[in-house]
């Protein structure tokens, strides 16, 4: 599980990547489910984020 947190430092999105996907969640609001994502959508992702 990774964590990233914002700007302010207390927000937070934990991933957990598995064989076959890419699970991310708001580890403060517990409330709502996490979602996935297949591992070629996240690499498609994280690709696009780091060239904002």
């Amino acid at each position: 599980m990774t964590r990233n947190s914002g700007s302010s430092g207390d927000d937070y999105v934990e991933v957990a990547v598995t064989e076959h996907a890419v699970c991310v969640r708001d580890s403060k609001d517990v409330t709502r489910p996490h979602f996935s994502v297949g591992c070629e959508e996240w690499s498609r992702f994280v690709g696009f984020m780091t060239d904002v």
